[in-house]
């Protein structure tokens, strides 16, 4: 839900409706009218939010489980910790990119 909210923002936004729609009417047997940039703009959108509220909501009303809030609370953290130091480990760790050039180029041969 997330994701597409964040779609419908950036495609408005970074990309102009008006040509993007001219664009998809160009190589398209589907022809689209203008109401599809206020179905973009505003209706996606809109009933986006009303999903991810209505999640949300019910999300914190029936804690996933048997397992109380701080409980959750506290595996979220730790997982979020977690991913972050072994993403930082591994961003940290050297590459060999000798090794990947030579195999690389044998694969050429």
């Amino acid at each position: 839900v997330t994701i597409g909210l964040l779609e419908c923002i950036l495609i408005d936004w970074i990309f102009n409706l008006d040509k993007l729609r001219n664009h998809i009417n160009n190589i398209s047997s589907i022809k689209l009218g203008k109401d599809w940039n206020a179905m973009v703009k505003f209706v996606a959108p809109g009933a986006l939010i009303l999903i991810m509220i209505y999640d949300l909501v019910n999300e914190f009303n029936q804690p996933y489980g048997d397992y109380s809030r701080i409980e959750l609370g506290l595996i979220g953290i730790l997982w979020l910790l977690a991913t972050l130091v072994i993403g930082f480990i591994l961003a940290m760790t050297p590459w060999n990119t000798a090794q990947l050039h030579k195999s690389a180029r044998s694969d050429q041969s």
